[in-house]
């Protein structure tokens, strides 16, 4: 009686981390990139197909693989900093918190004027020629904190809120030099498009669920990511961004292992 083939599947989960690149491999440090919803791997290849011209058949008889081109596809969830910095190929920079003044003229009232930062504080707003007219919030001026913007109340909203009564300064008018003195908290810019060139490792450390959770290990040896072609801004569900690697030959690896990414599992016992 033949033996009975065991039947080994895989449904996986795990951890996707990434590492700027090293021709040593096992001396690069590497950073959990958070929860990745999906990871995928794809070799394409282009053949040249020879067909024999003696039999009437037109059959092929040699075939060649001419390229060979492996792409890595994920979707991650995490938007912090540094995988934003993965998806746009950027660079980011960190700015401490300070005080800042801004010069500016109201472009025209009733509109709005941008600060330059989010949940920057207005701490004065003061006639620029002098100095000494302060004008007060909610009477001059509104601010909308989250959003960094501050808003030119019109003529009538100033006298309303009572602007020119008592000791109150009199109303702004565009044509008046305004200088703001702003409260810039710590915050962090993403550059995008600053870091095209960058080439990185993947590691997967992957978790086989349909066999009680036996480790799964990949390692992608030299990649580079294209940027992210389409980030949704406004929408009613979780951000999930999708990324697109491009696996390269890499030339430093032992005689006889692969050029492109290892998978490692336990040997059955």
């Amino acid at each position: 009686m033949p033996a009975v083939v065991s039947s080994e599947y895989y449904s996986g989960q795990g951890i996707l981390s990434v590492g700027t690149y090293n021709a040593d491999i096992d001396n690069i440090g590497f950073r959990d990139m958070g929860n990745v919803t999906s990871l995928t791997l794809q070799t394409e290849l282009e053949k040249f197909e020879h067909r024999e011209s003696t039999t009437g058949d037109r059959g092929i008889d040699l075939t060649l693989n001419t390229t060979r081109k492996t792409t890595m596809q994920f979707v991650m969830e995490n938007v912090e900093v540094e995988n934003m910095n993965v998806a746009l190929q950027a660079v980011s920079a960190e700015t401490s918190a300070t005080l800042a003044e801004v010069v500016t003229r109201p472009a025209r009232l009733g509109l709005n004027s941008y600060l330059g930062g989010l949940n920057v504080t207005v701490s004065a707003v003061v006639d620029n020629l002098t100095g000494n007219t302060v004008y007060e919030l909610n009477i001059h001026y509104q601010v909308d904190l989250a959003h960094g913007k501050i808003y030119w109340m019109t003529l009538a909203e100033q006298t309303a809120a009572g602007a020119g009564t008592g000791i109150i300064a009199a109303a702004i008018a565009e044509s008046d030099d305004i200088r703001i003195t702003l409260d810039i908290p710590a915050h962090t810019d993403v550059h995008a498009l600053k870091d095209v060139d960058k080439i990185v490792t993947f590691r997967f450390a992957g978790l086989n669920t349909a066999k009680s959770k036996e480790p799964v290990n990949v390692v992608v040896f030299k990649a580079t990511i294209d940027p992210l072609q389409t980030m949704e801004m406004i929408n009613t569900e979780l951000q999930q961004i999708t990324i697109n690697a491009n696996v390269l030959y890499y030339a430093e690896a032992a005689f006889g292992t692969s050029n492109y990414y290892r998978v490692t599992k336990l040997t059955p016992s």
